[in-house]
Order: structure tokens, then C-alpha cells, then sequence
């Protein structure tokens, strides 16, 4: 695949988007499309602070080739040639963890988790859980014990004990923001991350229990059920990639979520500036001021 700046002019506006060659699996056509869409003119120049459409073109463009240049970089992996398994071995493994085990590396989780671990007492890794849970979840979605059973298969993959992914857990709902908030930071030096407009959607998920509780609570499912459920809801960039979530009670309206949701994103991840997109559900609302 190939990726390279494309524009459009219509009723004396520019758009700029990225256009990605590729070949479709199915026909083995060769064919394009639209990756990420970038803004039209007005709005670049002010984001850039430049006065000119040359200049934005000129932005874009080096912004494409770090992008093309990032996506080529190679995963390398290093083997110790004693640890090799033997010829007639008939063990597999999976090596396929390492890839979002590299991005994970990339977004610097190693001192999230350091930063975390000297705020809290605790004594289990919790890197070492955070990478599992994630890689796993990406692999083969599962419980936390089968998520355990599945990377025996990972190779050479550190394997936690059950009870301290447990532990782990409280630690990682009461850090959720400061990790999403570091990760959101750590991103925009891999990739583009464009904040100005955001987009808000919910679901929710039931439970097959008879009584509700304090945050399993009844209310509108979306598969129609009569179980208490739990809500969820996510913010995203223009791109689609995620920058912050929120869990709340089955039986609360949509728009609470979205509010508070946007008070953690001006508060903690420092934006003041962008505009919201959502369904009728919730609401559109524009903010006043911009950052970075």
C-alpha cells in the first residue's frame, strides 16, 4: 500500500485527505481509497498559523512522508540461539503478540506503568499484566484465566500469576485516565492525531443475572433484553483512534456520560478547544477555545 495527499475543491473551498493505494483482497484489484481526512484550507491554515496554500500543502506533505517512512520501519527481533527448539519438536507458538507488544513499547507503557507503580503499594508487575491483557485481548479475546491459558502459546511471553491479574485490576480502573491521558501524549509522536473534532457514541452490555445492582441496572438494551446492563461510552479523534472512555449505570441517559466525560478531557488531557459529534442520544456541541 501506498499513501499520498489528495484535495478537492468545491464552492470555493479546498478538503485535503490522504489517499491509500491498495489491492482488494477479494477481486485482487488494484484500487483506492480515502485513509484519514485532513481538513479543508481555511482550517489547516490556522492550525499550522501559516497564510498561504502552498505552505499547508508543503506541511502536509512532510507530514505524509514521516507517516510513510514510520510505516516502513521493520519490527526486529533478537533470538538467543541456545532457547531454539529442537527439529523435531512439534510445538507451535505464537509470535504474532509481539507486534502490539512493539506499539506498546511505542506509547511508552513501560513508564506509565513505572509512574503508576510509585504512587501505589503493590508488589506484582504491572507492565507485565498490562502488556498480557492487551496482546491477548488483540490475539484471542477471552476471561482473564483464559486469556492466561492462551499465552502459553506466546513465545517466551511472561506469564503473571491469576491472583495478581486480579489484584491488578482495581489499580488499572482507578489509573484508567492518567494511562489514556499518557497514551494520547505518547501517540502524537508516532502518528497524527487530530483533536479538533471529536466523536461520542455509547452502547451497553448485558448480564445474564436476575437482580440489578449499584451499576448493573436495568434499562434500554441494546439487543432488547430484559438483563440489568452497563453502559459505555468513547470519545475518538477525526481518525477514528481512541482517546478516552467511560463506564457508567445501566439505567442514567447517555448525554451525563458525554458531559462528564468531556470535563475529564478538558481537565486532565488539557483540551479546551474542539467540536463534538454525536447522535441524537446525546448532543453536538461546539467549545470555545483550542488546544495543544
Amino acid at each position: 500500500m501506498s499513501i499520498r495527499l489528495h484535495s478537492t475543491s468545491s464552492k470555493g473551498s479546498v478538503c485535503y485527505y490522504i489517499k491509500e493505494d491498495y489491492t482488494n483482497p477479494l477481486t485482487k484489484k488494484r484500487t483506492t481509497r480515502n485513509r484519514q481526512s485532513l481538513g479543508n484550507l481555511s482550517s489547516l491554515m490556522e492550525k499550522y498559523s501559516v497564510s498561504s496554500r502552498e505552505e499547508v500543502e508543503s506541511i502536509l506533505k512532510m507530514e505524509i512522508e514521516a507517516m510513510r517512512k514510520a510505516e516502513k520501519k521493520l519490527i526486529t527481533l533478537d533470538f538467543d540461539s541456545s532457547a531454539l527448539l529442537p527439529l523435531d519438536s512439534v510445538s507451535s507458538f505464537n509470535v504474532g503478540y509481539l507486534f502490539p507488544w512493539k506499539i506498546l513499547s511505542m506509547l511508552g507503557i513501560s513508564a506509565i506503568c513505572r509512574s503508576i507503580a510509585q504512587r501505589n503499594n503493590f508488589k506484582f508487575d504491572l507492565e507485565e499484566i498490562m502488556r498480557l491483557l492487551v496482546c491477548a485481548r488483540i490475539i484471542a479475546p477471552g476471561s482473564k484465566k483464559g486469556t492466561l491459558d492462551t499465552a502459553r502459546s506466546f513465545y517466551r511471553c511472561p506469564l503473571p500469576n491469576l491472583h495478581d491479574v486480579y489484584r491488578a485490576l482495581p489499580v488499572l480502573a482507578q489509573e484508567r485516565y492518567f494511562i489514556e491521558k499518557e497514551i494520547y501524549k505518547n501517540s502524537q509522536k508516532i502518528c497524527t492525531r487530530d483533536s479538533a473534532i471529536l466523536f461520542y457514541d455509547c452502547t451497553n452490555f448485558y448480564f445474564e443475572i436476575e437482580e440489578d445492582d449499584d451499576f448493573r441496572r436495568y434499562g434500554k438494551s441494546k439487543e432488547n433484553r430484559p438483563n440489568p446492563i452497563a453502559q459505555y461510552g468513547l470519545f475518538t479523534d477525526r481518525g477514528g483512534i481512541p482517546i478516552a472512555d467511560i463506564c457508567f449505570e445501566g439505567n442514567r441517559n447517555e448525554s451525563f456520560s458525554m458531559r462528564e466525560l468531556e470535563k475529564t478531557l478538558e481537565k486532565d488531557f488539557g483540551f479546551s478547544r474542539f467540536i463534538v459529534c454525536a447522535d441524537a442520544a446525546c448532543r453536538c456541541q461546539v467549545k470555545n477555545v483550542q488546544i495543544r
